[in-house]
């Protein structure tokens, strides 16, 4: 019974290495050349690649997820991180814990050898394990809600600023101009339309206002996130979720340059056409060029005709 029970614990000892070996070994079947970032309290350590069936952004997760629960064991040093060559890949291990296998496809993106790129990857991951635990010492988040305090002191004195500067800005424009743009236009029909001026300036120095207020609150949202570790990967994602659009605009309207200039060019191009078309009706209709049986009296409705037919090709071709 004993042998058999020993017997029972090898064959299970068996499957489950050679089951973590085929893990590990299926990171190298069909790679794909996508990586993703392993993100460890908003900082990026490293790209791994992945394959069909263990995709990318999964396994960025679960490395990541590893070193967060070695960071968080105390009894595990740093200078416990080393690397284990195995067949196909190297191993990189802390306390006996596995935490990433570097591949054949890693170490492509790196641009370097398997080895390199282990010791590199074990470096940061050392990095992040000494960062993660440094970061979450009484000291230093006492210091964190120290400088976060003084943000929102500094961003509520400049709320402040900011309100108080728009309504003396708005002050000085009403006494200074109201009056006279008022005085200018008594009697007159123009005396609506200045009030609506007038309405329309206000309205603009409000939305003007807002995006200032708006603008300082991103701001101080932004830097108090980054002063804790749980929140930092957040700033990230703010920072992202403004710049990325910002991005993109700027890259359509490069990308959209040429086509205006088409467009500018088409637009002179029918602006002269039709001041030529114009100058030789009206030199038909005056009688200056005779067209044969053609009557003078023709040449302005047919200029019209001619000007909409002008006018209708050249937005088809826009």
């Amino acid at each position: 019974m004993l042998s058999r029970s020993l017997l029972a614990s090898l064959a299970c000892l068996l499957l489950l290495t050679t089951a973590g070996a085929q893990e590990a070994d299926e990171i190298d079947a069909q790679p794909t050349y996508v990586p993703a970032p392993v993100r460890v309290d908003g900082v990026d350590l490293f790209n791994v690649t992945g394959s069909a069936s263990f995709p990318a952004e999964e396994r960025a997760r679960n490395v990541a997820a590893r070193i967060v629960a070695v960071a968080d064991d105390p009894g595990i040093r740093t200078d416990a991180v080393v690397t284990q060559p195995q067949k196909g890949r190297i191993d990189i291990l802390a306390g006996g814990r596995h935490l990433v296998a570097v591949v054949a496809s890693d170490a492509a993106i790196e641009g370097i050898s398997m080895a390199d790129t282990a010791l590199v990857r074990a470096t940061r991951i050392r990095e992040a394990i000494e960062r993660y635990r440094a970061d979450r010492t009484p000291d230093r988040l006492a210091e964190s809600v120290l400088i976060a305090t003084i943000a929102v002191s500094v961003a509520a004195l400049l709320l402040l600023s900011v309100i108080r500067g728009f309504r003396w800005a708005f002050g000085a424009l009403e006494r200074r101009y109201r009056k006279r743009v008022t005085s200018l236009t008594i009697q007159s029909f123009e005396v609506v339309r200045a009030e609506s001026l007038w309405r329309g300036l206000r309205n603009i120095l409000g939305a003007l206002q807002i995006l200032v207020i708006l603008a300082i609150l991103y701001a101080l949202s932004a830097f108090v996130l980054k002063q804790f570790p749980w929140t930092r990967s957040l700033a990230g994602h703010q920072v992202d979720l403004v710049l990325e659009p910002l991005q993109s605009m700027g890259a359509a309207l490069i990308a959209y340059v040429p086509n205006l200039a088409f467009l500018v060019v088409l637009v002179v191009l029918v602006r002269y056409l039709l001041k030529v078309l114009r100058l030789f009706f009206d030199a038909v209709g005056a009688g200056r060029v005779p067209l044969g049986s053609f009557e003078a009296e023709w040449a302005q409705p047919t200029y019209h005709i001619v000007r909409i037919l002008t006018v209708l090709l050249a937005l088809v071709i826009a």
